[in-house]
């Protein structure tokens, strides 16, 4: 039973003609109507935009996860050359190099620790959301 079928009874309730209740309850059952419409829309975008940044997240992580082995491989690289040399003064300057290039495989580690922001996909949340 829709709002308009129970019209009679309101109309009275509300000492309003049939014609006149029905004319407002059209204009209710439209608003309800663009109201899901706008929700189904928001939903849509929302979960576009969620998935996008979850699958940013992702890849960023990988990134790191690139960059750490790129930077191991030039650690290994100059730990070579150091072994190879004879001057103190190149050995504490690859030294040196091989400091500042763990400081970054640490923040690349760091930030390839960090679990993705969102963590769950949109769908899930929203079911979950709406289930309560």
């Amino acid at each position: 039973m829709t709002f308009v079928e129970t019209g009679e009874n309101s109309a009275k309730m509300f000492n309003l003609s049939n014609k006149a209740f029905n004319k407002m309850s059209f204009f209710i059952e439209l608003e309800v109507a663009l109201s899901l419409v706008f929700l189904v829309c928001f939903r849509g975008m929302t979960s576009d935009l969620w998935d996008t940044e979850l699958e940013r997240s992702k890849a960023a992580a990988t990134r790191a996860k690139v960059e750490i082995a790129a930077i191991e491989g030039q650690i290994s690289k100059l730990v070579n050359r150091i072994v190879s040399t004879d001057n103190q003064r190149i050995a504490a300057a690859y030294e040196d190099e091989i400091k500042k290039l763990d400081q970054k495989k640490i923040g690349f580690m760091d930030f390839a620790a960090q679990k993705p922001r969102p963590v769950e996909r949109f769908d899930d949340v929203y079911r979950t959301a709406s289930i309560a």
